[in-house]
């Protein structure tokens, strides 16, 4: 369903507005009303349950199998990124929504600011990521390794809201080709 939608704008925890590209509509997809506290519990277990397994890891560490976690945790990473994304919002598209061109131009100049502050929070905790990858490649602790699994994950949730077709349609918007 969301290969042809571009999210623009969000509110707050409420809805994202949606432009699909091939069908040239757009649509309001509400947030799902998830607890964040059990992934808060997730993340702290991950967390706690990579001390457990340094010990074991420690044992095993290498090159090959500082590669091989690597790799599991960036793959990992990206497909728990798209999981979250694909359940965040309720998916229905049945009925397209009507905008002004003004309150279009207005939810466009709101979500490039959007845009902007989650690129750059995820640029920051890219590289954070990658240090952290190095470390763990200096070190083998796993823990750096799982840390910066978590950052990688941020870096796909923006990869997977398609940041340069993002770009283009608020492009697009403010030279008044969508309306």
């Amino acid at each position: 369903m969301f290969e042809t939608l571009i999210p623009f704008y969000r509110e707050k925890e409420s809805y994202t507005l949606f432009y699909d590209a091939n069908q040239k509509q757009m649509y309001r997809l509400p947030h799902r009303n998830k607890g964040n506290v059990r992934y808060y519990f997730l993340g702290l277990a991950v967390l706690y349950g990579s001390y457990a397994l340094n010990a074991l890891y420690q044992n095993i560490s290498g090159i090959v199998s500082n590669l091989i976690s690597f790799i599991v945790i960036l793959a990992g990473s990206f497909l728990v990124a798209k999981f979250f994304y694909k359940n965040y919002y309720v998916q229905n598209r049945s009925r397209n929504i009507f905008i002004t061109n003004t309150d279009l131009l207005n939810y466009a100049a709101q979500g490039k600011k959007q845009f902007h502050r989650e690129f750059f929070v995820s640029l920051f905790i890219f590289l954070a990521s990658v240090t952290g990858s190095l470390f763990f490649f200096m070190f083998s602790r796993l823990l750096l390794l799982i840390v910066s699994g978590l950052g990688y994950l941020v870096f796909w949730m923006l990869m997977i809201m398609k940041p340069f077709s993002r770009m283009q349609l608020y492009k697009r918007i403010e030279r008044g080709e969508i309306d």
